[in-house]
């Protein structure tokens, strides 16, 4: 049986802040609220951020995502992790995308 096809993600913006999937008819996140929604429920409540303040400095961090969405959350890990970390620390981020 032959794979099924991956679907290519069209990303819209309404109100020209607001990206948007036509695919699956949601938003991915709101403009307003996006940074600290997903630092609080994903950063914060994953326990990365306590983990990379409390690790020893050679730590390699693995961190799963389900849905790459428009890749905030990637993002806000990287940034945070730049910020954070000591220079022996690894992060490997991987992340599945339906």
């Amino acid at each position: 049986m032959l794979p099924k096809r991956i679907e290519p993600v069209s990303l819209e913006f309404k109100d020209s802040h607001t990206p948007y999937s036509s695919l699956f008819q949601d938003i991915y996140f709101a403009p307003e609220i996006g940074v600290h929604e997903s630092t609080h429920v994903y950063l914060k409540n994953s326990g990365f951020i306590d983990a990379l303040a409390k690790s020893d400095p050679d730590k390699h961090f693995n961190l799963g995502e389900i849905g790459f969405g428009v890749g905030l959350n990637f993002l806000l890990t990287y940034r945070h992790f730049l910020a954070n970390s000591n220079q022996g620390q690894k992060l490997t981020y991987l992340s599945a995308e339906k």
